[in-house]
């Protein structure tokens, strides 16, 4: 597998109007050349003052204004679905803040939605928050611990004003575990995984899939306001969502610093998007998933140019730190390509658990090249708090490290292991725990979120660009022991436990002291009381 190479390769509904189309594509067009200048004056202004890095503006070291916090978090993006690791894609806005700042290739997420959200939120690992299990289901009575200290309400005790824009999913079966009673000022989005991007509604199991129950899941959420149900139910959601997050920006006041949470919809299934984006890959994709795939990458990237340029008319952007990447591995069922990695979203090898993304703006003083640093999704809560925003944190509470000066400058990273995954207690779904050390990666049970073959997809996918090219591994055979050298093999395809009993050994106890230290996920039982019927048709809090 290692020699194969990615080769880049040169009716839907609600189409936009014509005006629309041409403006948007025009737009594109601009920032395609404006990504391309960029990239020569950089390369141009360095062979002239000999230096392989520049530093981003010339402010001085007290800087009085805020820092404004633009987090963006992509659902189910893949690792090569953006043009700095495939050139095909069409991601020019976000190639251009990734020309700026900094590519982050070593960032590691967990394998699913909730439990890398709630380990974001918190800076604590999701296997010691009892949040590790799958994600948080619609019917079940859970969600992000009420008792845990989330990223908005630490941000908040030091004046920032917090927005969330799009995917909540950390529970909402009670008012507790709503965005509002979590740090968030302002919510507009939907509470669960997912939801039909025109109408906005899904049963309990997803968009696409029938259930015992259907309802809509749209709302607007005001800190000290009753929530509102938002009955609009044919607008593509991302337009929706663009206009909600300008406005937020539009009525923000620049002299409060703002958090502003961006969790993306795409370019999560069901794989729908207007034909206008999707027609931006008509001469290169032949797959019709893939094609739509594609143009919801590429539309999710348009809002991030919007972004983008709200601020610079606010006069906000000189002092925005924007952070973008993916929440965890892509889903190759839906044509997401995580080549030239391993597996899946949902499993513990590379392909499930790496998050593809930037870091650009202020503060970052070593820009326009990849930082291959190691960094786990913990560490954003103490270093957006610490190092960015001024506050505090209990680091004896936290997993997460403050990373900031080794993402500022580039320097080595504090960070040598992390956990990935305690999840034992469940045995009808799965038994795992694994861990990073070093350069070594060690896996125990199975290697995946559920013992489900449809889900469970542990081989390497070739660029799906006309269908699916499937590089098979080994066969699973239960239970197995995976180690892994991550230096020497990066794409996973030697198992060296059989030949380092030593080092399995050594991974082993290290392992079992995380062991220690995590909880059983906590997985309560389905509860009649969630059906929208009760609601007015919306899913909505009330049940547990």
């Amino acid at each position: 597998m290692a020699n194969n190479k990615v080769e880049p390769v040169s009716e839907d509904p609600a189409s936009q109007a014509d005006v629309q189309k041409k403006r948007r594509r025009r737009r594109i067009a601009i920032a395609l050349i404006v990504s391309g200048l960029a990239v020569l004056a950089i390369a141009t202004i360095a062979a002239i003052v000999g230096v392989s890095s520049l530093h981003s503006g010339s402010s001085p070291p007290e800087e009085q204004s805020p820092t404004h916090i633009i987090y963006m978090l992509a659902d189910d993006l893949g690792w090569n679905d953006l043009s700095w690791h495939d050139s095909s894609m069409i991601t020019p806005h976000l190639q251009r803040l990734a020309d700026e700042g900094v590519i982050l290739e070593n960032l590691y997420m967990m394998s699913l939605c909730s439990p890398s959200r709630t380990s974001l939120m918190t800076g604590i690992y999701a296997s010691r928050t009892g949040t590790q299990h799958i994600t948080f289901k619609a019917c079940r009575g859970h969600g992000l611990p009420t008792d845990l200290t989330t990223l908005p309400q630490a941000l908040k005790e030091v004046g920032y004003k917090t927005y969330i824009v799009g995917k909540w999913h950390l529970g909402f079966c009670n008012e507790d575990y709503l965005p509002n009673a979590r740090g968030f000022d302002k919510f507009f989005g939907f509470y669960k995984g997912g939801f039909d991007f025109y109408n906005h509604s899904s049963s309990e199991f997803g968009p696409y899939s029938p259930g015992q129950y259907l309802g809509y899941d749209l709302h607007e959420d005001i800190a000290g306001q009753p929530s509102i149900q938002v009955t609009d139910n044919v607008t593509y959601s991302t337009e929706l969502f663009r206009d909600k997050i300008l406005e937020y920006i539009e009525d923000h006041d620049p002299s409060d610093p703002m958090f502003l949470f961006v969790p993306f919809q795409q370019p999560h299934m069901p794989t729908d998007v207007p034909t206008e984006w999707a027609d931006m890959y008509k001469e290169t994709v032949s797959d019709l998933i893939r094609r739509n795939y594609s143009g919801q990458v590429t539309i999710m990237d348009d809002v991030v140019g919007d972004i983008r340029t709200k601020l610079e008319e606010r006069g906000m952007f000189e002092d925005s730190l924007l952070i973008f990447h993916g929440d965890h591995g892509g889903d190759v069922q839906y044509m997401a390509s995580n080549w030239p990695y391993r597996g899946n979203k949902g499993t513990f090898f590379e392909g499930g658990i790496k998050g593809a993304g930037l870091i650009s703006g202020k503060g970052i003083e070593k820009t326009g090249y990849r930082n291959y640093e190691l960094y786990h999704v913990t560490d954003i809560f103490p270093t957006l708090v610490e190092s960015v925003a001024k506050g505090t944190v209990d680091s004896n509470d936290l997993d997460g490290m403050n990373v900031w000066e080794s993402l500022s400058t580039g320097s080595p990273s504090p960070r040598d292991e992390f956990l990935i995954v305690v999840d034992e207690d469940i045995t009808n779904d799965t038994e795992v725990a694994a861990l990073r050390y070093g350069d070594w990666k060690l896996i125990e049970g199975y290697p995946a979120f559920i013992k489900d073959p449809s889900w469970a997809l542990f081989d390497w996918y070739k660029p799906p660009y006309h269908g699916m090219d499937v590089i098979e591994g080994p066969p699973l055979s239960g239970l197995t022991t995976y180690l892994f050298n991550l230096r020497d093999d990066p794409f996973e395809e030697h198992n060296l436990a059989d030949n380092n009993p030593e080092m399995v050994d050594f991974l082993h106890n290290k392992l079992d002291e995380y062991r220690e230290a995590s909880i059983p996920p906590f997985w309560p039982p389905i509860l009649q009381g969630c059906d929208p019927q009760l609601y007015n048709g919306f899913w909505s809090p009330g049940f547990c």
